[in-house]
């Protein structure tokens, strides 16, 4: 396993805590509250960083086309990756919207091979196939809780499979955007300039939906179990995780990165028996030795 493969591997662990988190606290929360204070803890807690590692409170000392490029991915990726995928939810419902998420990696793989002429062996095609394959197997066997995911896929709204779609489409392109800056600057302050950006989108988005009130009523609640399991989603999302992420594809290839940082189905398995008392049906197992042998051969095929 090199460096990359680690980075990306931490990714998904911190993907896995976090989504459980936000799926908690975005119910009692909001959807704006949960984006909103999950940027601004991320951002803060990266200029102290930055004051502490490199003396500044923000990155300037970077070149412009460094801010354009990461900014671009972060509002691609984090503002519209984020809001199309967030809409896709509550259209389609999280199982669906997971299944076509899944295209992120052949995504990326396929744009970074287009943009900045990233390639892959067979064998690592092969392994990141065999492993989304094992990602999707896992997604398709669920629990189908809601009326939504009962319907044949036929029935399915196309709009809510296009925002999905959509979803998966920002994620790789932030990830293809970031690659193109993240070799001359640190990860931490990469990850502070995507987060600029995505914030600023989704406080304006705030406003022009009318719901500052929302958080109004999360103070007066005084929602603390709420806020304490947002926070512990924000240190290991936005700020643990995406920096992670940014290291894994300044390491390794683009496709193998994404593949490995998108098991997060196959390791929220263990956590939701444990903690959701879920039952776990012998396909997914299936689907998740599935995808542990092709992440086996991404490791091996240095």
């Amino acid at each position: 396993m090199n460096k990359g493969e680690f980075f990306a591997i931490a990714t998904a662990v911190c993907w896995t805590i976090t989504s459980m988190s936000f799926e908690y606290a975005g119910k009692r929360l909001g959807i704006y509250v949960l984006n909103i204070f999950r940027l601004s803890f991320a951002l803060i807690s990266l200029s102290i960083i930055g004051v502490i590692l490199y003396g500044e409170i923000l990155p300037l000392n970077h070149p412009v086309n460094i801010w354009i490029f990461l900014s671009l991915s972060g509002f691609i990726g984090f503002f519209l990756g984020d809001l199309f995928l967030t809409n896709a939810f509550v259209r389609i419902g999280s199982r669906i919207s997971m299944l076509i998420f899944s295209l992120s990696p052949p995504l990326t793989a396929i744009l970074s091979w287009v943009f900045i002429k990233e390639t892959m062996s067979i064998i690592k095609i092969t392994g990141m196939l065999i492993t989304l394959g094992g990602i999707v197997v896992v997604i398709l066997n669920r629990e189908k809780k809601t009326a939504e995911n009962k319907k044949p896929f036929s029935l399915i709204p196309s709009i809510g499979i296009l925002f999905a779609f959509l979803g998966a489409l920002g994620q790789s392109a932030g990830l293809v955007l970031s690659k193109v800056s993240i070799a001359d600057i640190e990860a931490f302050s990469a990850t502070q300039i995507r987060i600029i950006p995505a914030l600023t989108g989704f406080v304006v988005l705030t406003l022009i939906k009318s719901r500052y009130g929302d958080f109004r009523k999360t103070v007066l609640k005084q929602n603390k179990k709420g806020m304490l399991v947002l926070l512990c989603g924000s240190v290991f999302g936005p700020l643990l995780g995406v920096t992670a992420s940014l290291q894994a594809i300044k390491y390794t290839n683009m496709g193998v990165a994404s593949t490995l940082m998108s098991i997060t189905p196959i390791l929220i398995i263990i956590p939701s028996i444990i903690f959701f008392k879920e039952r776990v049906k012998y396909m997914e197992v299936a689907g998740a030795f599935l995808a542990v042998g092709g992440i086996a051969m991404l490791f091996l095929s240095h």
